[in-house]
């Protein structure tokens, strides 16, 4: 009755995280550095996330830091009740010890931001160049 008309387009709610491998690198030397407990190599696949939206559209990574018994299961009450302890707080502190250093790494050395830039528009082009 208003001649109100609307485009709908249609989208994918979630992005492909595009991997940097040298921030990840970069931030798990870091991790050795602080000697953060329980280090693992980056997982092969994950679960969706939104973080894949921010990582599609800029470099990024992430860092666990441990602080769940390994085999905890992920959501549960034993996880939450982890999360309450002093060795949540001391993961918090690794967390950010870590990232505090990958950023001084990358200040102190720019051809690292180079690289990472570098490795980022290839990995999201041959992404773009795969997509159908």
């Amino acid at each position: 009755m208003t001649g109100t008309t609307c485009e709908i387009e249609r989208s994918y709610p979630f992005q492909a995280k595009i991997p940097c491998m040298t921030l990840n690198n970069l931030i798990m030397e870091n991790a050795e550095e602080f000697k953060a407990p329980q280090l693992a190599g980056p997982r092969e696949k994950t679960g969706s996330t939104d973080f894949g939206n921010v990582m599609y559209d800029v470099p990024g990574c992430c860092i666990r830091t441990a602080f769940v018994p390994e085999g905890t299961a992920a959501h549960s009450k034993e996880y939450l009740e982890a999360g309450k302890t002093e060795k949540a707080h001391e993961a918090l502190r690794y967390g950010a010890e870590i990232l505090a250093g990958t950023c001084v790494d990358i200040l102190e050395r720019p051809e690292l931001l180079s690289e990472i830039q570098t490795e980022f528009r290839e990995r999201k082009q041959k992404e773009k160049d795969v997509s159908f």
